[in-house]
């Protein structure tokens, strides 16, 4: 059930981010219109990019504080 959840998920979003840039570029006028759909561009992947800092972060922690590999198990199912 999860994995279907998360495929469902991942399919909707897939489809989201290439339909959001479009839309974008629809509405916006010319002159502004590739700094806006950059923009967006810009905010997913600086997101993304926060994601992992953090996730790096927790496994740094959980390694010196003791804790064992199940650290390792949580992140990659969290980024895939």
């Amino acid at each position: 059930m999860l994995v279907v959840g998360r495929f469902i998920n991942g399919l909707c979003v897939g489809i989201c981010s290439a339909q959001v840039p479009v839309y974008i570029s629809e509405l916006a006028p010319p002159s502004k219109r590739g700094r806006l759909v950059g923009s967006q561009q810009w905010v997913c992947s600086s997101q993304d990019c926060f994601y992992l800092r953090c996730a790096l972060v927790d496994v740094y922690t959980g390694y010196h504080m003791g804790h064992s590999d199940h650290v390792l198990h949580i992140l990659w199912l969290q980024l895939y």
